[in-house]
């Protein structure tokens, strides 16, 4: 019997219409059908989408600051400003990880290290604005569509 161009079988050591029996590993025998067999679960994590924005825009943070911090060109460089950035970004990529990890089963753990998160964007945006780092702006424009997304995305039930 085919369904689709598919043999349909209901056990695992027919004769497929070639003659072969699928004894071996699936690359030698074509794909096939079985009914009456439960179907395998699959456990797949959700995508974490706007963490791994958010650590994303942390990381060109992190390059384009220390590009800033030993750039003469910069006008910028080896200030304190500079290296405060630099340590902010890093901050904000440990946070974008915690995000991502999903570990945290305290609400109140979470919402810190959200808010922590978005106060640390925020300061850091600003802080490129005024060191003139327009490249820096942008990647904290990205990490706040991150926060954003991530805001929004569903969780699942601590159980």
């Amino acid at each position: 019997m085919m369904t689709s161009g598919l043999p349909v079988t209901n056990n695992r050591n027919q004769l497929f219409p070639s003659g072969l029996v699928c004894w071996t590993i699936a690359f030698t025998c074509p794909p096939r059908i079985v009914l009456g067999e439960p179907m395998a679960v699959v456990s797949v994590k959700a995508a974490k989408i706007g963490a791994s924005l958010l650590c994303s825009g942390g990381i060109v943070g992190v390059a384009v600051s220390i590009a800033n911090f030993f750039s003469p060109d910069s006008g910028i460089a080896g200030t304190p400003g500079a290296i405060l950035v630099v340590a902010s970004t890093v901050i904000l990529v440990a946070l974008g990880l915690i995000m991502r990890g999903g570990t945290i089963r305290s609400r109140a753990v979470r919402g810190f290290v959200a808010a922590a998160a978005l106060l640390d964007i925020a300061a850091t945006a600003v802080a490129g604005y005024l060191l003139d780092s327009q490249t820096l702006v942008v990647a904290m424009l990205v990490s706040l569509a991150g926060w954003f997304i991530h805001l929004f995305e569903s969780r699942p039930t601590p159980g």
